[in-house]
């Protein structure tokens, strides 16, 4: 068990430290009435238990009866004596509750300078940290930095850490009861605590002991610090003890959130239920260039859509008796189809001559960052960067020599294959070949908050596991909400499995001292698809990870026919054969989650058809190739930009393509009001120029005209803007190659084009001439009548909204950040994503950017997008928000004298 040791003054004469065991934290916006709680009784016990504290944030009952009103009496003095000795005692108590409870919260704060005598370590470790909270780890083995990793990353994102292993193994339920089910299901379903058992036993020694050690500093930190933050505390939760394997099981879960392909595919079949397969092609376009997937709707022309019922996840809107404090949705990282950009340089087109490396990783904007910034030492492993939470290395940095970042490659990785199923003798089975096979069933008991269990029945056909039962309940975002209950067997197949090599492939990229050991490195990422962008001094190289399945005769866009066989997969493509490229001709590598392997190559290898639109990796390579030479600045430049490519081309469909003739005669059409509109939308066009800048009234105008281009085509066919089929319209279009995108710059055959609630028929210029009558009006209501006071910033804005603050209001002065005036969008370098359709607030963020230039010693720059920790009592709880906003940068050293120069505090972990 984990013992603090009294902590040692500083050995610095500077008046202004003070023993690490009172360190104080330096006051942001935390005073005043933000954490002061509703004056309620105090109970009897310990004044301060955390049993009395959590009922201070219960929500009061709303359903009180009105009181008979009481006509006022006159008082005597000695009752006004007394009323005032009441009202003194109440500010008292109030008072002292606050502090009380100020002084509880700075407790959970683990100091940044001291010492802790801890087992499990054969030497001292120093866990050192910077200006931002940013720990350097520096120990005299491997096991040992992977045990002080561990301590660092509980001290910073202990609730993270605790929800992300629940969400990964399905013990969500039994924390937030009924509401929770469905995604327990889901990810049991999955069977990720199982497979990471078996990709456990099939690690490397060495790895194994790295993960032993991580999962003992965890505990460690938690033995040695164990007053919790404000989450534990509300929710009444004792964090589990931290298991090696649940490190594994985070690596499973990030690698499911990155699979691109499956909303779109259960989207399908709901969509081909209402407007058969045909109309609902027009809703999942690849790319500009090519065909809707009429072939592979096709494909299923024998499907019996009537088979497929929507719902909308009743089954656990029906718990009446769960009602919790807050909206735990937003405590958990959504599938949100992560984005990036990355670039990197080639000395010839650099001003220094050594290579320049660029990478933003784009994630949704969540309260902690879903990445933690780390800088590792020891003789084995060297390294600095990004970790994901709940793991021990470096997954996306630099070793000094080699640098590396990450965009998605929007692989598709896995199919639903839809099974004819049936009961026969008490035994579920599955149509093969014309056989009837039994399925593969087990029980699995979920524990649900209040006692109460839920059995539910894992179903597994040769083609994975169904995922049937999970759809019937609402999901954590309501955007992936897509429920319906379907007759036909939904089998989940992917391509990660057990015998996993991606956390050998990670590791071993911190020992690469050459291209080649880069290169035989990435070839181990087999379970997380990524586009890497590597590069040391001289050379720069381009890889696609992840392993691929060799499909049969359609592509894996839309779902798959189970019971001929004929769709089955056919083994997998090697490493070998994944995109790459070293040194090429253009001096230059740049991804953005583009299609970067087209219908035309040289190959069987199919990736996807879940691509962004090419607008961000286009405008990359622009910018890339206007100057001879570049610098470090110009990367740092190229990350700030927010001009959209998507943009200048509506400008010029609208005004100077064949169908502005069209547009402008529609117009003509249009009541007196709107036509004034309209033609005012196109003059705000005519000076656009397509930079989305925050103080861009253009900008604001153009926006809105995309959220109404969104709003009058689709809308009357998904049951209005409200609907459940909305919400899963929109899940389906939150990349940016978009049924919405695809419409606005083509698609004029479209049948969604006509408004069904009208009786007449509606043609794709009337619409979208609608549209700029409508994006004034928008622009009025949300910003007046002044259009002097007009801006892209002021309705298109960065909340960071912690989600316990939605339902307990006096917390948001405590938790929420923002709002920042945002420029950008879906569409641009710098991205701000919105959705068209729905409210301006962006949702979609770099919550990184990275920088390395090798002709500087150390040229490694790098930020995250809020702050080091997620306790919001630390000072460097949202410390990280302004050089965010104003893309600005923090350095990441990794030479001795730099690193001793700017990691100036130091905890020392102690030998027992």
């Amino acid at each position: 068990m984990a013992t603090k040791k009294p902590v040692k003054k500083s050995t610095k004469k500077t008046p202004t430290k003070k023993k690490a065991t009172k360190r104080t934290v330096k006051s942001k916006q935390y005073t005043g009435s933000s954490l002061v709680p509703p004056a309620i009784p105090r109970h009897e016990g310990s004044p301060t238990s955390e049993t009395e504290l959590r009922a201070l944030f219960e929500p009061h009952d709303t359903n009180e009866q009105p009181k008979e009103k009481i006509t006022p009496v006159k008082t005597s003095r000695k009752k006004k004596r007394l009323w005032k000795y009441v009202a003194l005692l109440l500010v008292f108590f109030v008072g002292g509750s606050y502090l009380w409870l100020k002084s509880r919260l700075n407790q959970s704060i683990v100091p940044e300078e001291g010492s802790a005598i801890v087992k499990g370590v054969t030497a001292n470790i120093t866990i050192s940290r910077d200006d931002y909270g940013v720990p350097h780890i520096k120990a005299e083995n491997l096991e040992d930095l992977a045990f002080g990793a561990g301590f660092a990353m509980a001290s910073d994102r202990n609730f993270q850490l605790e929800f992300l292993r629940r969400m990964a193994l399905g013990e969500l339920s039994e924390v937030l009861g009924k509401d929770a089910l469905g995604l327990d299901i889901f990810m049991r379903s999955l069977g990720f605590r199982a497979l990471t058992e078996r990709n456990y036993q099939t690690l490397s020694p060495k790895l194994r002991g790295v993960l032993d050690a991580y999962a003992k500093g965890i505990n460690a930190q938690r033995e040695a610090f164990p007053k919790r933050e404000i989450e534990f505390m509300l929710l009444g939760l004792t964090p589990a003890k931290w298991k090696p394997q649940d490190s594994l099981a985070l690596y499973q879960l990030f690698s499911f959130l990155l699979a691109t392909n499956l909303t779109e595919e259960l989207g399908f079949l709901k969509f081909a239920a209402r407007f058969g397969a045909e109309k609902a092609a027009y809703l999942f376009p690849v790319y500009p260039d090519e065909n809707l997937p009429f072939s592979e709707a096709t494909h299923l022309k024998n499907i019996d859509w009537t088979k497929i019922v929507a719902i909308d996840g009743t089954k656990s809107a029906s718990n009446a008796d769960f009602n919790p404090p807050f909206d735990w949705k937003m405590l958990l990282p959504e599938p949100a189809l992560p984005a990036s950009n990355n670039w990197a340089v080639s000395p010839k087109r650099t001003q220094s001559g050594k290579t320049l490396l660029a990478n933003d990783t784009h994630l949704q904007l969540t309260v902690p960052a879903m990445w933690y910034m780390m800088n590792l030492e020891c003789p084995e492993y060297r390294a600095a960067g990004v970790a994901l939470p709940g793991t021990p290395i470096v997954a996306l940095g630099t070793n000094g020599t080699i640098a590396w970042g990450a965009t998605m490659v929007m692989a598709d990785n896995q199919d639903i294959f839809l099974e004819q199923m049936r009961e026969q003798d008490g035994k579920k089975q599955y149509l093969y070949k014309g056989k009837w096979l039994d399925a593969k069933i087990e029980e699995q008991k979920i524990k649900i908050k209040g006692g109460a269990e839920h059995t539910f029945k894992r179903i597994t056909t040769r083609h994975g596991v169904l995922v049937n039962e999970a759809l019937l309940y609402t999901f954590p975002d309501k955007y992936l909400s897509i429920n319906f209950k379907s007759e036909y067997g939904l089998a989940f197949s992917t391509t990660v499995g057990s015998k996993e090599t991606t956390l050998q492939g990670i590791f071993d990229m911190a020992s690469a001292r050459t291209m080649k050991q880069a290169r035989t490195a990435l070839d181990k990422v087999t379970g997380i698809y990524l586009n890497i962008v590597y590069a040391d001094a001289k050379n720069i190289a381009h890889v696609a990870t992840g392993k691929y399945p060799v499909r049969k005769g359609v592509t894996g866009q839309l779902p798959r026919i189970g019971w001929t066989g004929e769709d089955d997969w056919d083994g997998y493509f090697l490493p070998s054969e994944n995109p790459s490229s070293i040194n090429p001709k253009e001096g230059y590598i740049a991804t953005a989650n583009n299609r970067i392997w087209g219908p035309d190559a040289d190959t069987d290898l199919w990736i996807s058809a879940s691509w962004y639109s090419p607008d961000r990796a286009d405008r990359a390579k622009e910018l890339l190739s206007q100057k001879k030479y570049l610098t470090q600045e110009d990367m740092e430049r190229f990350q700030a930009d927010t001009v959209s490519i998507s943009a200048k081309e509506t400008k010029e469909y609208l005004l100077k393509s064949v169908f502005s003739a069209k547009l402008n005669s529609a117009i003509q059409q249009l009541p007196e009001k709107d036509r004034e509109r309209a033609k005012e939308a196109l003059q705000f066009f005519e000076k656009f120029d397509g930079n989305l800048s925050k103080s861009s009234a253009a900008a604001a105008v153009y926006e809105n005209f995309a959220s109404s281009v969104a709003l009058l085509t689709f809308a009357d066919e998904m049951d209005g803007h409200t609907s459940a089929l909305w919400t899963n319209f929109q899940a389906i279009n939150k990349r940016s190659y978009s049924a919405v995108h695809d419409h606005i710059l083509g698609r004029e055959e479209s049948p969604f084009w006509d408004n069904i609630a009208t009786n007449e028929k509606e043609t794709k210029a009337s619409i979208l001439a609608a549209a700029l009558a409508k994006s004034i009006v928008l622009s009025e209501d949300s910003m007046g009548k002044n259009r002097a006071n007009w801006a892209w910033g002021k309705i298109h804005q960065y909340h960071w909204k912690h989600p316990f603050s939605l339902k307990a209001s006096f917390l948001k002065g405590y938790l929420n950040r923002g709002p920042v005036d945002a420029g950008g969008d879906m569409h641009t370098l710098n991205q701000a994503g919105n959705l068209w359709g729905d409210a301006h607030d962006v949702w979609l963020i770099p919550a990184m950017r990275f920088i390395v230039d090798f002709s500087r010693e150390d040229g490694a720059e790098l930020i995250i997008h809020m702050g080091l920790s997620g306790n919001p009592s630390s000072q460097h709880y949202a410390d990280m928000i302004p050089l965010f906003t104003e893309v600005k940068y923090s350095p990441l050293p990794l030479k001795s004298k730099s690193v001793l120069k700017q990691y100036s505090r130091h905890f020392v972990l102690i030998k027992e």
